[in-house]
């Protein structure tokens, strides 16, 4: 089976205002079960999205801050050590700055009708132009996808992977496990970097754990 591991970060969190233009970072990466590929090998697409306007929630932009960050490195003429030294300057934290970098030179920086254009180009690519899409994540249909545009969304299926509800464990959680509890069970390294690829990579080692255990009983 062919599905889409999606994630998102963004300017909110629980606001009701989920729509485009509050998306900072998006991430696609396929995984089929059929023909499984080492996770550094996984055909995804990512990229920052460079927004106009600003505005979300504080807890939100406070996690995101290296993603603002990368957007200001985007838009500046200086070298990578100059920005750096500004901006650590500014009080920003080394560390804040230099995963800003480091964001910066590995993914590509996108308005957001590019971003829109290009993701619809990879979801061609690697599931046809007819073909419905399975989408995975935590919380996926619940936060993600009500943010991305229609023109993408169109091409999914009602019914999608939680990683969450993988290990859902009825007679003892009295909810759904989180993201850090999924990786816990799963026995995957949780390294709560709110950076979409990294999310869904770790969303994916995790699905494969849980087949494993699955098709081992």
């Amino acid at each position: 089976m062919k599905y889409l591991a999606c994630d998102l970060e963004t300017m909110v969190g629980r606001d009701k205002n989920k729509c485009p233009e509050k998306i900072l970072m998006a991430s696609f990466v396929v995984e089929d079960t059929e023909h499984p590929t080492p996770l550094t090998l996984l055909p995804h697409f990512t990229c920052l999205i460079d927004q106009p306007i600003i505005v979300g929630e504080p807890t939100a932009l406070a996690m995101n801050t290296w993603i603002l960050v990368a957007l200001e490195r985007a838009k500046s003429k200086q070298t990578d050590a100059q920005f750096r030294s500004k901006y650590i300057e500014l009080g920003i934290p080394a560390e804040t700055v230099d995963k800003a970098l480091a964001a910066f030179n590995k993914y590509p920086v996108y308005s957001l009708a590019t971003f829109t254009s290009s993701a619809a180009v990879f979801l061609n690519e690697h599931f046809g132009v007819k073909d419905n899409i399975t989408v995975a994540g935590k919380n996926v249909t619940g936060f993600d996808i009500q943010f991305l545009p229609e023109a993408l969304t169109k091409r999914f299926r009602h019914n999608a992977i939680d990683w969450g509800m993988l290990f859902w464990q009825p007679l003892t959680d009295r909810q759904v496990p989180g993201s850090a509890e999924v990786m816990k069970r799963a026995g995957v390294e949780f390294t709560g970097a709110h950076d979409a690829l990294q999310d869904n990579l770790m969303g994916i080692a995790a699905a494969r754990t849980a087949y494993k255990r699955l098709t081992n009983i």
